[in-house]
């Protein structure tokens, strides 16, 4: 029987705890423009979920903001 022909195990995906909140990251400017987009790394393959609140200066309320994210290395 060929590799190919084996039945693959399902990558281990390693259990998340929730965590505190973490202190603003500080945004690297990217042409005038704040940019975070090295704040988020990624080490395996597989779905990422990510969640934010933001709180705009002025604002009363957090902003919550979600979306899901399918890496692959």
């Amino acid at each position: 029987m060929s590799n190919a022909d084996k039945p693959q195990r399902p990558t281990p995906q390693p259990q998340l705890t929730p965590q505190p909140p973490q202190p603003p990251a500080p945004p690297r400017p990217t042409a005038g423009v704040p940019d975070y987009s090295e704040v988020f790394q990624f080490g395996w393959s597989g779905t990422y979920t990510i969640r934010m609140r933001i709180l705009l200066p002025g604002d009363a309320r957090f902003l919550e903001a979600g979306f899901t994210h399918r890496h692959v290395i």
